[in-house]
């Protein structure tokens, strides 16, 4: 089996932090690699955000929600896809890459956490989903008796 995608890449930074970690962290490399994924997926993620919102905000509170929820949708489909594909591959990486597997699926967690929560939280400040139900229904609000 060859190397899954980005592993050297991957691999570089996962030895660069646990060299300078703890002795009790590095016993532990699976803990270490789904602990640096998770922390590494949210901060890339919400640096994106940053500089979007910085260099486009417009883009970055009308597209940017929507944009986030799907993608968000993709990487949970993504294992799923993969096992349907080819479910010897799939496997057999998680078998022969076992610390990789933990810490790319934590990055993804990371990162899919930081987008569904930068994109809640922006959808509810521009309106609520009981405000969107109503608008659809076709009730607004109440108008007022003078």
């Amino acid at each position: 089996m060859s190397d899954p995608i980005l592993y050297n890449t991957f691999d570089k930074l996962y030895n660069a932090a646990a060299s300078i970690m703890p002795k009790s962290f590095q016993e532990h490399p699976e803990i270490l690699a789904a602990g640096l994924g998770a922390a590494g997926g949210y901060l890339l993620t919400r640096g994106i955000q940053a500089g979007i919102k910085k260099i486009n905000t417009p883009f970055y509170d009308k597209y940017l929600p929507d944009i986030e929820l799907i993608l968000t949708g993709a990487v949970c489909l993504t294992p799923l896809i993969g096992i349907w594909v080819n479910p010897d591959g799939l496997i057999d990486l998680i078998n022969n890459h076992p610390v990789y597997t933990l810490g790319v699926t934590a990055g993804l967690l990371g990162s899919s956490g930081a987008a569904v929560i930068d994109a809640t939280s922006k959808k509810r400040s521009s309106s609520t989903f009981i405000d969107d139900l109503a608008k659809l229904s076709g009730y607004d609000k109440p108008k007022k008796n003078k």
